[in-house]
């Protein structure tokens, strides 16, 4: 089974894409408005469409997207999984738009540099994310297909990786180079079971419907971090969020991830359509 999100999961007035399968059923979610969220059904491989449901906010004003993306987070296990590892998580494959394309044609109003933010929130999203992770060749120098959604059929003119853009997205591919890094590197991004996720995750409803923000606790004893601080913000604008006390430094940003400063302070600022991870050191 294939559960995906998609930094569009977090926006409540463009077509969200947030794609998963569940035996032959492919679902893709859309906010037509700002209050009221629609679930997609498709029977694949064909893609007919079949009945649209209503997912609207809940009683406690959380949004219904927003819970979704934080059972994608959380490896599914209040899903179909049984453990992290059955999760496998992806914002872009084979098959359908490429992850630039979607949000070329999600987004037309949005401008390069901001597509550019959207993207590389997606990617923090997915390699912070429990389960396992993947993402399409040419995904992290922004792999287009001209727009084409259903390629397997189509020359080599639209499915050929373009080896110059590496270098002409260098930033995009450091950004997606330096995740996969700190993920390697710390093991409270690959728990291994239910009750190890459980105990680690700490979600909190400190920002606006369109973020995601959460501590991670080294429960295993295995990582060099203490804990973990961890936000998605998915709005135009910046935002604040609290931050636990702690000797915090910061990991990944909206533009950079890598190791960096220092971080002190009880709030922070995270711009719009960006991550931000903080680690604390034991």
């Amino acid at each position: 089974m294939l559960h995906g999100v998609t930094v569009d999961s977090l926006s409540s007035n463009l077509p969200l894409g947030a794609l998963y399968k569940r035996n032959e059923t492919t679902f893709r979610v859309f906010a037509p408005t700002a209050d009221q969220v629609e679930l997609h059904l498709y029977q694949a491989p064909t893609g007919g469409q079949g009945e649209t449901l209503d997912l609207r906010h809940n009683a406690d004003g959380t949004w219904e997207t927003q819970a979704r993306v934080r059972n994608g987070i959380a490896g599914s296990i209040d899903d179909f999984a049984d453990r992290p590892g059955d999760s496998l998580n992806y914002v872009e494959c084979h098959d359908n738009h490429t992850l630039w394309d979607r949000l070329t044609l999600s987004a037309p109003q949005a401008s390069e540099a901001e597509r550019r933010q959207m993207d590389r929130l997606a990617a923090a999203v997915l390699l912070t994310s429990q389960g396992i992770p993947f993402f399409q060749s040419g995904q992290e120098m922004l792999r287009s297909k001209g727009g084409d959604d259903n390629s397997y059929n189509k020359p080599d003119s639209v499915n050929e990786i373009h080896w110059a853009d590496k270098l002409a997205q260098a930033d995009m591919v450091d950004y997606y180079a330096g995740l996969i890094a700190m993920r390697k590197e710390h093991p409270m991004f690959r728990l291994h079971s239910k009750d190890e996720v459980r105990r680690a995750f700490q979600f909190d409803d400190s920002g606006p419907p369109q973020s995601v923000a959460y501590t991670l606790t080294d429960v295993t004893g295995k990582d060099s971090w203490k804990r973990a601080r961890v936000i998605f913000n998915a709005c135009a604008e910046a935002q604040e969020f609290p931050v636990p006390e702690g000797r915090w430094r910061t990991f990944v940003t909206g533009d950079k991830a890598a190791p960096g400063a220092a971080f002190q302070g009880q709030t922070v600022r995270v711009p719009g359509r960006s991550a931000l991870v903080l680690g604390e050191s034991k």
